[in-house]
């Protein structure tokens, strides 16, 4: 689970979309019943498939991900863009630090189409 402060969550999918689109190299993430599984992949977002869009991306048959999880898994994709910190010794008072930055996940299921 993250935190999206509601002052900068998004859910508009437009926006989400573009997001996918700019920054289009995530992270997937599953949960086989031995620990976590990742790879960074490039994606497809097809817009028009799904309720929410679909994302399409390729595990290679070497890559031992596809095969510890099965078809209907859960699985989440997150895509991270630039990012920097910012200290509150920028401004003047008193100020909490914060990371301004572009991200997005998204909860999904594994689905096979080989």
């Amino acid at each position: 689970m993250t935190y999206p402060s509601p002052a900068f969550r998004e859910d508009r999918a437009e926006i989400l979309h573009g997001a996918i689109r700019d920054l289009y190299f995530g992270l997937l993430v599953t949960h086989p019943t031995d620990g976590y599984a990742t790879s960074y992949l490039p994606w497809e977002l097809d817009a028009q498939r799904g309720p929410q869009g679909t994302l399409v991306g390729h595990l290679a048959r070497y890559n031992p991900q596809w095969k510890v999880s099965p078809e209907g898994a859960d699985a989440l994709v997150v895509f991270q863009g630039p990012h920097a910190y910012v200290s509150p010794s920028w401004y003047p008072g008193k100020g909490l630090p914060y990371i301004p930055c572009k991200k997005c996940r998204f909860g999904t299921a594994i689905e096979s189409m080989a």
